[in-house]
């Protein structure tokens, strides 16, 4: 058991904190702080005309959960619905009965937004870990001089892809992940949260049976969709060291406890 679980270990998961490696003495303090010192970051709110100070989330670890625990409870809605009352269609199809519409649209929602948190946590994780001084120099196709992005113009100018496949790399000091396995099924992701929220017409609208195969719901109901949460994480610890933060344990454990 390492020293940051002995000292954060009653905390919640989620928290937004670390411990120091090695011995440290701040600026401020005559006090040396040792190793395994936890460091947790402090959030400011303003709350009923009062401000409020709070143990701060780590963003990413929220997203996860938030994908985690809708993707369950997406997959066991789901299960209970078609798993009982369908009803055969002297047409050739099955019908879901209106008594179990409630549990299919609850399903359905909750796995929409599994897909949707597990890739805005990679989001965040991609612009979180970038450091402040980081810059970005990127050759114009035309020859003409380079442009070079600070990391707040990296956050808001470049694509996730961009990031993920030529900036966290040599942040992290780790090959790119693009042509993996990993990278195929963060692609998978990507496009189905496209789809998700940026829904088009044929997905909006009224359809037909030999629409069925192209139609987003079929996304939603295929085995893969439930692997979202995990693809998001698998894809995050590329980048993460072999001494993995608490909050990257500890979404593990919780996933294969369940």
């Amino acid at each position: 058991m390492s020293v940051e679980h002995l000292s954060l270990h009653s905390r919640d998961w989620r928290l937004y904190a670390t411990c120091l490696a090695t011995e440290c003495r701040p600026g401020w303090s005559w006090q040396a702080w040792p190793a395994g010192t936890p460091i947790e970051v402090v959030g400011f709110a303003k709350y009923d005309r009062d401000l409020l100070a709070f143990p701060a989330p780590f963003p990413v670890a929220l997203y996860l959960s938030l994908a985690r625990n809708t993707q369950r409870t997406g997959a066991r809605l789901l299960e209970k619905c078609l798993a009982s009352g369908l009803e055969a269609q002297p047409q050739g199809f099955t019908r879901v009965p209106a008594a179990v519409e409630t549990q299919l649209f609850d399903g359905l929602e909750n796995v929409l937004a599994a897909v949707v948190f597990s890739h805005t946590a990679i989001e965040a994780f991609a612009n979180w870990t970038i450091p402040e001084d980081w810059e970005y120099v990127q050759d114009r196709q035309d020859g003409r001089r380079r442009k070079v992005y600070s990391s707040g113009q990296i956050e808001r100018h470049l694509s996730l892809e961009v990031k993920l496949d030529q900036i966290l790399p040599k942040v992290h000091s780790v090959p790119s992940p693009k042509g993996t396995a990993i990278w195929g099924d963060y692609v998978w992701l990507r496009r189905l949260r496209n789809r998700l929220v940026h829904l088009k017409s044929p997905d909006i609208g009224p359809s037909n049976p030999e629409q069925a195969d192209k139609l987003v719901w079929t996304a939603l109901l295929e085995p893969k969709v439930h692997t979202a949460p995990e693809v998001a994480m698998q894809l995050i610890e590329h980048y993460l060291p072999a001494d993995r933060p608490r909050w990257a344990r500890e979404f593990w454990s919780r996933l294969s406890g369940e």
